[in-house]
C-alpha cells in the first residue's frame, strides 16, 4: 500500500436524541467530547487519478485506490475545546483495495493509542508504530471531519433557518484545499452551502448541510517540473448530516474534490500536452460497535 495515498469518513452513533433544531446557529459541527466518551469510527477514502502526456516520450498513468479505516474509539484526554488529544483505538482495521490487489495493514484485534498533540503519533505501549505504518494511519486520521477545517469553513456567519443558503468562508476554503494539496489561484463564482432537513432515505431526522465550492484556477502544491499550466477546473462538493441533538457530533459526512487540469510539458526538446484528472472522496459514517468488532481486520 502506498502511504502517500490517503483517505475518508465515519461518525458517532446517536440513539434516542430529541427532535431536530430549526436553526443552524444552534448546531455544533465540531463536537465537545469528554474523557471516557466512546464512538465507532469508520473512515473511507477513495482516490482515482489519471495522468497523461503526449509527444515522443509520451506516457500515461492511472491509479484507483480505496482505503478503509475502522476502530472502536475511547477518548483518554481532551483539550480546552473538548477535542480529543489522546484516544485508544481498539479492533483496528486498515484495509486497501486496488483493481488487482487487496490487503490489510494490521492483524485482527490490533489496538494502539492515537496522540494528536501536534503531529499525529501512534503509540503501542512505550513504542511507536514503524514509520511507514504510522504515516499510513496518520494520513487517514488527518482527514477525519472534526479534525479538519471543514466545520469552520461550513459554519454560517449568521443565524440561518432550514432552506437558507450562505457562502463558505473563502480564506478557510483556501487553507483547507492547501491541506489537500491544492493551491487556489482564483475561486469560482456561486460557492454556497444550504441547510435542509434530512430525507427519509437519510433517516428523516436531523438536518443536512449541502455545499458546492467551484474553483476557477489552481495549481498543485507539488507541480511536475517544467510544466506550464493551461486550463484548470475543480470543485469541492459534499454534505454533512447533523445529529438531532445540537450538542452531538455529525452523524455522517462526505466530501469530494475533483481536479481537472492540463498544460504543456517542456521536459523534452519539443513541448507536448500534459493533463491530470483526480477525484478524492472522503466519507465518515456511524456504525454500531458490534458491527465494528465483527468487521475489524477483514478486508472489504
Amino acid at each position: 500500500m502506498k502511504s502517500s495515498i490517503a483517505v475518508l469518513v465515519a461518525f458517532l452513533s446517536v440513539i434516542g436524541l430529541p427532535a431536530a433544531p430549526a436553526a443552524a446557529d444552534a448546531l455544533e459541527l465540531r463536537p465537545r467530547l469528554q474523557p471516557g466518551s466512546t464512538y465507532p469510527l469508520s473512515l473511507r477514502v477513495d482516490t482515482r487519478t489519471e495522468a497523461s502526456s503526449s509527444g515522443e516520450a509520451g506516457s500515461s498513468h492511472a491509479e484507483d485506490v480505496r482505503l478503509h479505516y475502522r476502530a472502536s474509539v475511547t477518548v483518554i484526554a481532551v483539550d480546552g475545546d473538548g477535542r480529543p488529544v489522546r484516544e485508544l483505538h481498539e479492533g483496528v482495521s486498515l484495509t486497501y483495495e486496488r483493481p488487482d490487489e487487496t490487503g490489510s495493514l494490521f492483524k485482527p484485534g490490533a489496538a494502539f493509542e492515537v496522540r494528536r498533540e501536534g503531529a499525529i503519533e501512534i503509540h503501542v505501549g512505550r513504542d511507536r508504530l514503524p514509520p511507514r505504518a504510522e504515516k499510513a494511519v496518520a494520513d487517514v486520521l488527518a482527514k477525519q471531519f472534526e479534525y479538519t477545517l471543514e466545520p469552520a469553513l461550513l459554519a454560517p456567519a449568521r443565524g440561518v433557518e432550514v432552506g437558507d443558503s450562505w457562502t463558505p468562508d473563502a480564506s478557510l476554503v483556501r487553507r483547507y484545499l492547501l491541506s489537500r494539496g491544492v493551491r487556489v489561484l482564483e475561486l469560482g463564482e456561486e460557492a454556497s452551502a444550504t441547510l435542509r432537513r434530512a430525507s427519509a432515505d437519510e433517516g428523516g431526522d436531523g438536518l443536512v448541510i449541502e455545499y458546492r465550492i467551484p474553483i476557477e484556477r489552481f495549481e498543485l502544491r507539488e507541480m511536475p517540473r517544467q510544466v506550464e499550466l493551461g486550463r484548470t477546473d475543480a470543485a469541492l462538493t459534499g454534505w454533512v448530516q447533523l445529529a438531532a441533538d445540537a450538542a452531538a457530533p455529525p452523524v455522517a459526512a462526505l466530501s469530494r474534490l475533483v481536479l481537472d487540469l492540463n498544460g504543456t510539458s517542456n521536459a523534452s526538446p519539443r513541448a507536448h500536452p500534459w493533463s491530470l484528472r483526480s477525484t478524492e472522496t472522503v466519507e465518515r459514517r456511524a456504525r454500531p460497535l458490534d458491527e465494528m468488532a465483527s468487521a475489524a481486520g477483514s478486508p472489504r
